[in-house]
């Protein structure tokens, strides 16, 4: 496609293992990881009583417990911050 320095990689922020690899991949093609953009998001478009456990469960998953997974895993590969 044109960009050479350009990594593509499945993750699904639900799964450790998948976190885990993703980020395993791009400290093994970069070396280190500058910024990390936590921008995976779901939404129910139903009302609260309509929305199902499984439901609830996969919007936390992904909005808040990927989130905070991701930042977990990348932490030991943070460029150095000047502040």
């Amino acid at each position: 496609m044109g960009a050479p320095e350009t990594l593509l990689i499945r993750l699904d922020v639900r799964d450790n293992k998948s976190i885990v690899n993703a980020v395993d991949k791009v400290v093994k093609t970069f070396g280190k990881i500058d910024i990390l953009i936590n921008n995976a998001g779901v939404a129910v478009w139903k009302p609260l009583r309509k929305q199902t456990f499984t439901d609830i469960e996969d919007q936390v998953r992904t909005n808040l417990e990927g989130l905070i997974k991701m930042t977990r895993a990348c932490l030991p590969y943070e460029a150095a911050v000047p502040f």
